[in-house]
């Protein structure tokens, strides 16, 4: 989370922040949508199949195709490696947001300025990474699964930089 220790911020760096922070959305939301297009099963037109059935022979040898991916197990080895460093990153988050606090800094994107609800914020963040990641798993958008195990720490890493960069401890 991004955190500010001396003082409010400007109208302007307040701004920056969210135009920074919409265009970053904007780019999640393009690469999910492609991901999401590519992996939609193309289906033909049935005007079109009705014009080319009369071309066809009478029993045509069925398309034999292998598989494009492979069924993995949820918690296979880089799910874990995901998992456990999402929750790392999230750990050093939370230690460096309640350090803040503590030392009266203000957390400038949660709802509160208390340790142990900041603390339970960013833990249901972590959940909610975990949760869409098995959402996608069990739907079978694995390519989607692995990027949200990716990009789910990513408000950490920015909170953790964010921190280390205006003096806050860790």
């Amino acid at each position: 989370m991004i955190l500010v220790t001396a003082e409010n911020p400007t109208f302007a760096d307040r701004s920056l922040i969210m135009r920074r922070d919409l265009a970053f959305g904007c780019v999640v939301s393009l690469i999910t949508a492609s991901v999401c297009q590519a992996q939609q099963v193309s289906k033909r037109d049935p005007i079109e199949s009705a014009n080319a059935e009369s071309f066809l022979p009478d029993k045509p040898e069925p398309i034999k195709t292998e598989a494009t991916h492979v069924v993995h197990r949820f918690l296979d080895t880089k799910g874990r490696i995901a998992i456990a460093a999402n929750l790392a990153l999230t750990t050093l988050d939370v230690v460096g947001t309640c350090r803040t606090l503590a030392a009266g800094g203000h957390e400038y994107w949660l709802p509160t300025q208390h340790c142990a609800p900041a603390s339970a914020w960013m833990l249901g963040g972590f959940a909610f990474d975990v949760s869409l990641a098995y959402i996608f798993h069990r739907t079978g958008h694995h390519k989607l699964e692995r990027i949200a195990e990716v990009l789910g720490p990513i408000d950490h890493v920015a909170g953790i930089i964010y921190t280390e960069g205006h003096g806050g401890q860790l």
